[in-house]
């Protein structure tokens, strides 16, 4: 079958670094059910100021802390997880969603959603297979808590619905949906704890209150619940449909894009990544080695020594945050030289501008013009 990925075993999840942006939409999403983002951010070390940073980060099992908040103030009811789902347009995953809306064909954006799956929001693990005239988009959250495995699946399976109408710019039906769990019988429309939501906000989110209506509402058909796996299904004659955004040059300057944002996320595991995390929570003070150590609970000395181990340290990391985030900051556009030195706490716009010269070889304006943006 031209063009679909090749059928792969899901690998053991380690999620990369990611964008707060999910994080925001489910706290709009829970306002929007009378919730607080306060309460939705509980123990999740996600603080608002963080919600409103472009360059910030968190990793995957902070958003499932907040995702657990909604599910227990709400109570979790069947259906949760669709209307969150419907707020993940193609335009909030940035480069990533770019990338997959100037793809060629059907089958190209699977191709690149599959290449930079690490990009997406998605918490569950997503592969395609070929059956016969269609093909599965399957979902597996075995890794998730059983008691979030629900609303992350209703969530996933109704972004990746979103994502279907979205590239064609109009309504083209699933062949199918599937969910391992059980049809929804009669619920309330998920609110908070104390007094419940919203019941006309929740439905227009397509929250639990109409049972099967609010799925047939997500996905345009009506699951089969009870199946053998969890999933979507798109006729197969679909894959070599042109797409109406299609760019050929755009498609290969998001996928450049995509890979450099990757590569620059993937160094941000290990020890040295909680390091660059701390100095990206405090990109402007770029905080010292004493207080990096305080703050991971090892001394200077063991830091020092288990950085060494991972081949880098302390000093290089500042720098190559520094540099990193430069490069985020000028490739989203909008800012100025000044403003980026002053995101990355430089006194002056001079320094900043000999630094990155140094690192790249060009000024900040002409590196950021090869990206395509311009900087004032």
């Amino acid at each position: 079958m031209p063009g679909v990925p090749a059928a792969r075993t899901p690998a053991a999840w380690s999620p990369a670094p990611r964008a707060t942006t999910s994080v925001g939409l489910i706290v709009e999403y829970g306002r929007s059910l009378g919730l607080t983002g306060d309460r939705l951010l509980a123990g999740s070390g996600v603080i608002p100021a963080l919600l409103e940073d472009p360059a910030a980060e968190i990793e995957a099992d902070q958003e499932l802390a907040v995702l657990a908040n909604l599910a227990a103030l709400t109570g979790a009811p069947a259906g949760l997880g669709l209307g969150l789902g419907q707020r993940y347009g193609l335009h909030t995953y940035g480069i990533f969603g770019f990338a997959v809306l100037a793809s060629a064909t059907l089958a190209d954006a699977i191709g690149v959603a599959e290449r930079f799956r690490e990009l997406a929001y998605a918490l569950v693990d997503v592969h395609t297979v070929s059956a016969g005239d269609h093909i599965e988009v399957r979902l597996d959250a075995g890794h998730l808590p059983s008691g979030l495995r629900r609303l992350v699946l209703e969530r996933d399976a109704a972004a990746i619905a979103l994502m279907q109408r979205e590239l064609f710019a109009e309504p083209v039906p699933l062949a199918g949906v599937s969910f391992h769990f059980p049809a929804p019988g009669p619920e309330p429309a998920p609110g908070p704890e104390a007094g419940g939501g919203d019941g006309e906000t929740g439905a227009t989110d397509g929250g639990a209150m109409d049972g099967l209506e609010a799925y047939e509402r997500a996905f345009g058909v009506r699951p089969r619940f009870g199946a053998e796996y969890d999933g979507l299904r798109i006729s197969a004659a679909l894959l070599a449909r042109p797409l109406p955004r299609a760019s050929e040059l755009a498609a290969a300057q998001c996928q450049s894009l995509c890979e450099a944002l990757l590569d620059r996320r993937h160094l941000r595991r290990g020890l040295a990544g909680r390091v660059r995390a701390q100095l990206l929570a405090d990109a402007r003070e770029m905080p010292g080695q004493d207080r990096v150590a305080d703050a991971l609970g090892v001394s200077v000395r063991t830091l020092r020594r288990r950085l060494g181990a991972e081949g880098t340290s302390f000093r290089a990391i500042v720098s190559e945050t520094r540099m990193l985030l430069a490069q985020e900051l000028l490739s989203t556009g909008g800012l100025t030289v000044e403003q980026v030195a002053d995101r990355l706490g430089y006194a002056e716009a001079s320094s900043f501008v000999h630094a990155f010269t140094r690192w790249h070889g060009v000024s900040p304006a002409r590196w950021a013009g090869r990206t395509g943006q311009a900087v004032r």
